[in-house]
């Protein structure tokens, strides 16, 4: 019997005794890996529309909701951007390996120029929005 009684060290080895070994771990990986997934179609699937939003707009003179389509479909890339800086990172500390850090490191130009071109493309849909309500 132990010193809880009544099956309390079971319970307690069943659930926290897990937390942190090679089961749970993969277990985690598996979802994590699932997730980003998801997130990294989501966005492509957000890119895709707001590029056609943003041609669509474009043709008809409607300059701001052109920017601000942009501004949505470069957020999307810099979300995928980011979600697969993310994974390398991952890698590298799951496998130990330096080459996956390598890789993430070669990412962030990209990261930080898609995020400035998000910024400048927000910016600019609002000034022009301003313009045409003068």
């Amino acid at each position: 019997m132990d010193a809880f009684g009544l099956g309390a060290k079971k319970i307690w080895d069943s659930t926290f005794g897990q937390i942190g070994n090679k089961k749970t771990m993969d277990n985690a990986n598996r979802i994590g890996v699932k997730l980003s997934h998801q997130a990294t179609k989501t966005l492509g699937d957000v890119e895709k529309a707001a590029s056609g939003v943003s041609k669509a707009a474009t043709a008809s003179g409607m300059v701001p909701l052109a920017l601000f389509a942009d501004a949505v479909a470069s957020g999307a890339k810099t979300g995928k951007i980011g979600i697969e800086v993310g994974k390398d990172i991952g890698r590298g500390i799951q496998y130990n390996d330096a080459s996956a850090f390598g890789a993430a490191k070669s990412k962030l130009p990209a990261l930080a120029a898609s995020a400035a071109k998000t910024s400048a493309d927000m910016e600019g849909a609002a000034v022009t929005g301003e313009l045409m309500f003068v």
